[in-house]
């Protein structure tokens, strides 16, 4: 997608029309101040305006799975590191830009939009166009996933952004955009759109680090339900995401949040690397209508809510703390990308192994299985292992998956035996045993 393309059409029609107010658009540059990032003149990000209750899609383009995904948007915090991936949105390098839609709760007569960027380099410069609809009648998804461009798309060109020539900050960028001539309003609207570009259209990596849009209509708001932040030891944060499923909320209070404040640095002691820090900050987020039961991508947990609800007495705490392995574990691509029933037995070793009581253990089918099954069985196996061999096999296999140098090889070097002889050996020492 090139996003200036569409800007330049976008902006006939943004003439045309008198329902779009004139805005004005200020930018500058933070400073380091005793509590984090500060802008001289412009607000902080505010944790109590309306684009708090916001849902916002990443409608075009890829979101880059190193970093958080959309709800770090909108939870009124910035990032508290300068270079903090999983504290910031950001697109994948693969594509030349995005686009974000801001659905606000209700139509809201919109005073200011402000967006925050957090990088001490290159991808700490925004780039963007700002799109609003004439109409806040409800659309459905199809029609504001029309194309800008597309003079009957419905979208109306607000302004455009490029903070680069003001230079870079260690600190990051903010932006303000709010009404010029007198006015004191936007405009009354439901539907907001960023068209996001590059920082640099030449850079593969120049994708800006969006940490907070803020939507100001004049009024303070309290979070929505079914949103909250969890702070535990160590100076993790985990944002837990029920307003999809809110019969969940109070089972995430009671059951599930005591058990991540547990065990999340439990994981984290468990696997580490040499100079690698494990995310501080990452989502749990519950979808209404997800099949399946959950899955990771970078520092976003996403789970099936149907498959929660009716396992709240059984497996639902324990397939979250699977998807805590993944969060910590981090693998990255490397000569050899680590085989997915590494990945996932090493998750299922420390749920099935470390977390649940002994008598939910799983029973392995020898007449069946293999060391490559993964899940259960290959978690399992990793626990003969660790009970043979020494827990910090565990840890070091971790350690070469992360650092993306598993191969076969692995087993001869930590254990001396190929993964076939030691697969023979666990299926022989259960046998005797039963």
């Amino acid at each position: 997608m090139l996003v200036r393309s569409l800007l330049a059409a976008a902006i006939v029609g943004a003439l045309t029309t008198s329902s779009v107010a004139k805005p004005v658009v200020e930018m500058e540059l933070a400073v380091m101040g005793g509590q984090g990032p500060e802008f001289p003149k412009l607000p902080a990000a505010a944790d109590d305006d309306a684009g708090n209750a916001a849902t916002i899609t990443l409608i075009d383009g890829r979101r880059d799975p190193n970093g958080a995904g959309v709800g770090v948007l909108n939870d009124g915090e910035l990032a508290s590191a300068a270079d903090a991936p999983q504290s910031n949105f950001f697109l994948s390098p693969e594509v030349d830009g995005g686009r974000l839609l801001i659905t606000l709760d209700e139509p809201r007569d919109v005073k200011s939009v402000r967006t925050y960027s957090r990088h001490p380099g290159g991808r700490g410069p925004q780039r963007y166009a700002l799109y609003v609809r004439d109409s806040v009648d409800e659309a459905a998804q199809d029609e504001l996933a029309t194309d800008p461009a597309d003079e009957n798309s419905g979208w109306k060109l607000l302004t455009e952004v490029d903070t680069r020539k003001l230079g870079t900050s260690p600190n990051g960028t903010a932006v303000a955009i709010k009404a010029g001539d007198g006015d004191d309003s936007l405009g009354r609207h439901r539907y907001l759109l960023m068209a996001i570009e590059k920082v640099e259209p030449d850079d593969m990596f120049g994708q800006t680090f969006y940490s907070e849009i803020d939507i100001d209509d004049g009024q303070q708001h309290d979070p929505p339900p079914g949103r909250s932040t969890l702070e535990i030891e160590g100076g993790y944060a985990i944002e837990f995401d029920t307003t999809q499923t809110p019969q969940l909320t109070p089972w995430v209070d009671k059951v599930l949040k005591p058990i991540c404040a547990e065990w999340y640095p439990k994981i984290v002691a468990m696997f580490p690397s040499e100079g690698y820090e494990a995310p501080r900050r990452f989502t749990i987020t519950f979808r209404a209508g997800m099949r399946g039961v959950a899955y990771t991508a970078g520092t976003s947990v996403v789970c099936a809510g149907p498959w929660f609800e009716g396992n709240l007495e059984g497996e639902a705490a324990g397939a979250v703390v699977h998807e805590l392995v993944h969060v910590v574990q981090q693998f990255r691509r490397g000569r050899a990308r680590t085989p997915s029933w590494v990945v996932e037995g090493l998750a299922d070793y420390l749920r099935w192994f470390c977390y649940e009581p002994q008598e939910k253990r799983p029973r392995v089918n020898f007449d069946r299985a293999n060391f490559d099954d993964s899940y259960r069985t290959t978690g399992a196996f990793f626990d003969y292992l660790a009970r043979t061999h020494g827990a910090e096999i565990m840890t070091k296999l971790n350690d070469r998956a992360r650092r993306g140098e598993y191969t076969e090889q692995t087993w001869e070097d930590l254990t001396g035996k190929s993964v076939e002889d030691l697969w023979l050996e666990y299926v022989q020492s259960e046998r005797q045993q039963n």
